[in-house]
């Protein structure tokens, strides 16, 4: 899939912190169960919950799926799912490189 030309693609995805720390106390986790079911240190999910550094597709992907909600509501300001899948290939296609 190609971004339309009408639009373009944000440059990187930005994780929503505090709709991530939500989903996470709804689902009955700590900070370091989510951490351990998503592979990431616990400092980093403190850095991803409280925005201090942005992340990849993947590990928001992970998140997304570690808390059971579609990826977008773990986005601020989330792309159209056109750009969202052009963007995962992108990035898949540069971590191969």
């Amino acid at each position: 899939m190609r971004v339309s030309e009408n639009r373009q693609a944000p440059a990187k995805l930005k994780q929503n912190g505090s709709a991530i720390r939500d989903f996470r106390r709804k689902a009955g986790m700590d900070r370091s169960e989510l951490a351990e079911r998503t592979r990431i240190s616990y400092p980093h999910m403190a850095n991803i919950e409280n925005e201090h550094k942005d992340v990849s597709y993947e590990v928001l992907y992970r998140l997304a799926a570690a808390l059971v909600v579609d990826i977008r509501s773990v986005l601020r300001d989330p792309p159209a799912p056109e750009d969202l899948d052009q963007l995962m290939y992108d990035e898949a296609r540069e971590q191969a490189s």
